[in-house]
This record gives C-alpha cells, sequence and structure tokens, in this order.
C-alpha cells in the first residue's frame, strides 16, 4: 500500500493563511507581521479588532477638546466687568 500526502498548500489554496507550511497529513499557516492567527486557519490584522474602539474614543477626545476651547473662545469675548468704586 502507498500512502500519499495532500499538499494542502498547493495551489493557493489557503488563500487567508499568508504563508502556508504542508506537513504530512496536515498544514499550518504563519502570518505576516502585524497580523495574528485566529483558529489556527488564518491571519488577522491586530488592529482590526480594536480599530473601531479606538475611533470612538478619538472622536470624543476631539470632541471635548473642540468644546474646551470653544469655552475658552467664549470666555474670552465677554466683556470684561471691572470693580467699580466709589469715591
Amino acid at each position: 500500500m502507498v500512502v500519499v500526502d495532500l499538499d494542502e498548500c498547493a495551489n493557493n489554496t489557503r488563500e487567508n493563511c499568508h504563508v502556508c507550511h504542508n506537513t504530512v497529513g496536515s498544514y499550518y499557516c504563519d502570518c505576516n507581521s502585524g497580523y495574528r492567527l485566529v483558529r489556527g486557519i488564518f491571519c488577522e490584522g491586530i488592529a482590526s479588532r480594536c480599530s473601531v474602539q479606538h475611533i470612538i474614543i478619538i472622536i470624543i477626545i476631539i470632541i471635548i477638546f473642540i468644546r474646551s476651547q470653544l469655552e475658552r473662545y467664549d470666555d474670552d469675548k465677554l466683556p470684561r466687568r471691572t470693580a467699580v468704586q466709589y469715591k
């Protein structure tokens, strides 16, 4: 009996795997820098999971900054009240 190993990495059939390594009876994946291996079968961008949270935080910081600048601008434009001294 002759057993022939099937090359699971042949013809780029593992398209979600950046670097496919064929082994006897199986395969394993490696990911490029900036990606991580998920469930051992595909590469996911490290930032992709956190990107929505980061965008929301950045928007909140920008809103807080703009509001603080507007408050400062409004304070600068208000007429100054000076103490009136009566004699």
